[in-house]
Formats: structure tokens, C-alpha cells, sequence
């Protein structure tokens, strides 16, 4: 393989490519990043097994043929050269790399390729989506994820389709965050991503044009567009029937800004006992919320929030960071509570938008 082609073409890619390398020492060949030179053009892949990408580049192909090359030390080479420097060639010697440029000349030891695997391509159903909906919703929902290993579906984002609508949804079992967006002609579509696929997937599709296809098999999602191709294995299994758990009634409803909710929390959070306790009293006659703290060991915190409430009185325990997280990803001003009774959940809405909702369950204690 000999090709050349401009440097800074070819260093974005690498850059991306190489955090979907596998770190363990056990499977060299994962660690590497496979180039292919062929037809002028130049792909540049890695995986994980878990997820895996390939970007393809214009370049002057002198000699076709492939390499596996150390994923961690390629993208190092590549990044360190010096900007002003245009133009780079790529040449195998022997068991080696030669990579050069006017003004330096590097050789890096390659890889066995024949042990690195290829992206899978499957056979499933598919549909055309805009990046834009896909990495909207993925982000406003991902943080509720579930962190565990031992229950694969709640450690994922749900993706379905209803008319008019793709709906994404998470839950760790003690909150629960739903997007709706509104999409046109979208076909049946059921798809478990499992969250530390869901952040690769987020990044990567950064790189993708406006209008990426999508592929799905009950194991594996492809996407992709004229230059970028990303794999990803998706969950097996059952999401939770969720809307059976959401209030069908709101007793009690509390408008509040977004900025005096954050500023209060930030007093949460040092003041707080083990269980992250937020003690909360809606107070309609005085058209205020009361948020209370208390840690034996360290004091309490008291706060008043100016509030506009209808439909009563009502007090509730919750887990502050759970609040707290929710507002990275309200882009409104002001938030909507709603309250049913004190052991049922809190709904949270941002104000005259019904695309989410936020369910926190109370803590009993």
C-alpha cells in the first residue's frame, strides 16, 4: 500500500476512529486501525466489538493493499505533525509503516491483519432520519439510564416509533425521561441501545451528514451516510411497560424557574444525607416551594422558591440529583411540576412543550 493524500483529512478521522479501539491487551488486533487503500480512496476503521466505525477519504492511491496499524500510537504521529505541513504519505515497508511528510520521516511497526475483524453489515429493517432527531433525542434522555450489567434493559435507550412520532426512553428504575419528536413516514421501529453505546453513537454522528440511514437487527444497529459507517450491538430483550406507571391526573401544579431551582440545589448538595434527601412543601396560599436538607453531621439548608401553584398543598421527598440532572437538558426557562400524592411520582415538564417528561419517584423515608 502506498498513497498520499492531505494531512488534515486524514488526522480527523483517525482522531475519531481511534477512541472505538479496544484498550485491553488481550486482542492486539483491536487495538490497531485497519487502512485500506483502494480505488483512491482510503478507510479508516476500528471497533470494540461493542461498536465500530469507518470513515472513508479521498486520496491518491499509488499502490492498493491494507494495514493494521497501533491504533493509540498511528493517531499520536498523525496529531503531532506539524499543521503547516499539507501533504502526507502512507507506505508499507516489510512489517512496517512509513509515514512521511517535507520534513519528517517516521516508521511504525504494524499489526497482524488478518485477525482484525470486519463491520458487520446486516440484513433488517431500515429507515432515513435526520441526524439532527436522532442526536436530540439520545442526549435528552441518556443521563436516566441505569449503570448496571445485570439488567441490560434499563441500561439502554428505548427507541419506537408511534404515528407522527419517535419516542426515546430511559429509566434507572427510580426515574424515567421520554422524548417525543416529531418525524415524518418512519416505519415500525423497536431498538434497545445500550448507554455507553448510545455516547459513541452521539459523537460519532457528529461527523455524519444531515440525513444518515438506519439499520437494525434484533443484535446489531448500523448507520451511516455517503463517508461514515458505524456499528453497534443493541439489546435483545423487553423495555418495561412504563406508561402504566405515569400519573393520568395532576392534583397539584407548580410553575417554577429553572435558574432558582438550580441556585437552591447547588445548597442541596452540601447539605445533603447519604440517601441525596430533598424534603419539598408546595405552599399554595403563599405561592411558594420549600426545599429542606438536613445532614446530622454537618447542618441544614431551608429555601424558599417563588412559585405559581394550583390545586393545593402537598410535601414529598425526593432525590435532589435527581432534579439536579434533568436541568442539564430543559433548554427552557421555566419547569413544570406536577404532584398527585405524596408516595405517587413527580412529573417534570419544561412549560408549553408536551415532546418531555420526566418521572421521579418519592423516597419513602
Amino acid at each position: 500500500m502506498k498513497i498520499e493524500c492531505i494531512l488534515e483529512k486524514l488526522n480527523i478521522p483517525v482522531q475519531t476512529v481511534v477512541r472505538s479501539t479496544h484498550k485491553s491487551g488481550t486482542l492486539p488486533s483491536l487495538q490497531g486501525i485497519f487502512l485500506e487503500a483502494k480505488q483512491n480512496k482510503l478507510s479508516i476503521t476500528a471497533t470494540n466489538l461493542d461498536i465500530g466505525v469507518r470513515f472513508v477519504i479521498p486520496v491518491k492511491v499509488a499502490i492498493e493493499g491494507e494495514v493494521l496499524v497501533q491504533g493509540d500510537i498511528f493517531s499520536k504521529v498523525i496529531s503531532s505533525i506539524q499543521h503547516n505541513e499539507k501533504n502526507i504519505t502512507l507506505e508499507v515497508v516489510g512489517d512496517t509503516l512509513v509515514i512521511k511528510t517535507e520534513k519528517s520521516s517516521i516508521v511504525v511497526k504494524t499489526l497482524q491483519k488478518e485477525d482484525f475483524p470486519p463491520l458487520p453489515k446486516i440484513e433488517g429493517n431500515t429507515i432515513d432520519i435526520q441526524k439532527s432527531v436522532l442526536i436530540e433525542g439520545l442526549r435528552t434522555v441518556s443521563f436516566a439510564a441505569a449503570n448496571t450489567d445485570i439488567k441490560p434493559e434499563i441500561a439502554s435507550v428505548y427507541i419506537y416509533s408511534e404515528p407522527g412520532a419517535l419516542v426515546f426512553v430511559s429509566t434507572d428504575s427510580f426515574r424515567l425521561a421520554e422524548k417525543k419528536i416529531k418525524v415524518k413516514h418512519i416505519s415500525d421501529l423497536h431498538i434497545l441501545i445500550p448507554n455507553k453505546n448510545v455516547q459513541e453513537i452521539i459523537r460519532l454522528c457528529e461527523h455524519i451528514e444531515d440525513t444518515i440511514r438506519l439499520t437494525y437487527s434484533d443484535t446489531m444497529l448500523t448507520i451511516e451516510d455517503s463517508t461514515v459507517y458505524i456499528t453497534a450491538r443493541v439489546v435483545d430483550g423487553q423495555f418495561p411497560d412504563y406508561k402504566r406507571i405515569i400519573p393520568t391526573e395532576a392534583l397539584i401544579e407548580a410553575k417554577i424557574l429553572k435558574q432558582d431551582v438550580q441556585n437552591s440545589l447547588k445548597l442541596s448538595t452540601v447539605f445533603s444525607d447519604m440517601f441525596n434527601q430533598l424534603h419539598i412543601s408546595v405552599q399554595q396560599e403563599l405561592q411558594q416551594i420549600e426545599f429542606k436538607t438536613k445532614n446530622q453531621n454537618i447542618g441544614s439548608v431551608e429555601q424558599k422558591i417563588a412559585a405559581v401553584i394550583t390545586g393545593g398543598d402537598i410535601e414529598i421527598n425526593l432525590n435532589y440529583k435527581y432534579i439536579q440532572e434533568v436541568l442539564s437538558v430543559i433548554v427552557k426557562e421555566s419547569i413544570q411540576m406536577t404532584f398527585t400524592t405524596s408516595n405517587k411520582p413527580v412529573v417534570l415538564r419544561q412549560n408549553s412543550d408536551d415532546s418531555f417528561l420526566y418521572l421521579i419517584m418519592p423516597l419513602n423515608r
